[in-house]
């Protein structure tokens, strides 16, 4: 019985061979191409923030003045992120649509640290997902 074994042939193994590298070269692929349309999204909202500003100007208790500016190349943002004083009540992200080139806003109570002049403004994009991609930049007053 023993004398009786045989193995695979060639043929059958040279096969098995190339359809295990085929599978192997798919799924590396699919990682791949995972991986750059991540960073290919990141690069398109990261292109979205060249040549648009927003720089507060002026922080008088709880309101504060932002002059925007922007290029050519600046695209319509969705909304901005201020930061009044050390940043200790949060937040506050006034309606994309009270946006101009200047505009003061007044920053709630619940969000307003009192006694300090300050401020910190970031904007952002929102995607196809409603995700907010802020820009790199943060703008600070004083």
């Amino acid at each position: 019985m023993l004398n009786n074994k045989r193995g695979m042939s060639e043929a059958i193994m040279t096969v098995i061979m190339i359809v295990l590298i085929l599978v192997a070269v798919g799924v590396i692929w699919l990682v791949v191409q995972r991986v750059l349309n991540n960073q290919s999204t990141t690069i398109d909202y990261s292109q979205k923030c060249f040549g648009v500003d927003f720089k507060p100007t002026n922080v008088t208790g709880c309101s504060v003045t932002i002059d925007r500016t922007a290029s050519s190349l600046g695209e319509a943002i969705s909304g901005v992120g201020i930061t009044h004083g050390d940043g200790s009540k949060g937040e506050y992200e006034p309606p994309a649509a009270n946006i101009g080139s200047t505009v003061t806003i007044t920053v709630p109570e619940e969000n307003c640290v009192s006694g300090q002049n300050s401020a910190s403004v970031r904007w952002y994009f929102l995607d196809d997902k409603n995700e907010k991609h802020y820009c790199s930049a943060i703008n600070k007053y004083p």
